[in-house]
């Protein structure tokens, strides 16, 4: 566990992923996304679990599913 996470809006996550906001928002329902944190209404991401998320992305051709799973 980091004692110091970068937390990120949604906003700043979805430049760093280059999707659109709305993206993220459905992805936070349908759990496709990175995971997320959420403090009472407000949502951030940390940005060690988008560069995570991002890794599980990894595809070694257009048929194979995420590696590892």
């Amino acid at each position: 566990m980091n004692s110091n996470p970068q937390l990120l809006s949604p906003d700043q996550a979805a430049l760093r992923l280059r999707v659109a906001t709305n993206t993220l928002a459905k992805w936070r329902v349908s759990g496709e996304g990175p995971d997320f944190i959420k403090i009472g209404s407000r949502v951030f991401y940390e940005q060690g679990d988008l560069f995570d998320w991002i890794e599980a992305q990894k595809r070694s051709n257009t048929s194979t599913s995420c590696r590892g799973g």
